[in-house]
């Protein structure tokens, strides 16, 4: 798919992001652990500015990590990627009732993953 996107003749400036090793900005490992009562997901990728880049975004899982290549694709594609990137990644809290940790101790943590849109979440 890769090839047949970039092979086209539009004009528009095409970068890729995925698991696929032929994409430009490429997931390599997302491994997530749960330190101080916090998700902590060690990221690693291959992008088109360096290879093997390791960052850490602190929403856990293979997704959030797959979310954050296709920002950093997109802040890279429009010329807007700073010094500031990692540490806004890093320190991202996330979206309320998504995945927020309620109560943690070392015997159990309490998450609330409220998947609905903003209206649902209201009602409740």
């Amino acid at each position: 798919m890769i090839e047949v996107i970039k092979n086209t003749s539009s004009k528009a400036k095409i970068i890729s992001y995925g698991k696929n090793l032929k994409a430009d900005f490429v997931l390599l490992k997302s491994e997530t652990q749960f330190k101080n009562k916090s998700f902590l997901n060690s990221i690693v990728v291959n992008t088109p500015f360096e290879k093997n880049l390791e960052f850490y975004l602190s929403l856990p899982g293979e997704h959030n990590a797959l979310n954050a290549l296709c920002v950093l694709s997109l802040l890279y594609g429009l010329d807007l990627l700073n010094s500031n990137w990692r540490e806004a990644f890093k320190t991202f809290p996330g979206v309320k009732r998504r995945q927020e940790i309620l109560y943690a101790d070392k015997n159990l943590v309490i998450i609330d993953d409220f998947a609905h849109h903003p209206t649902e979440v209201k009602v409740t």
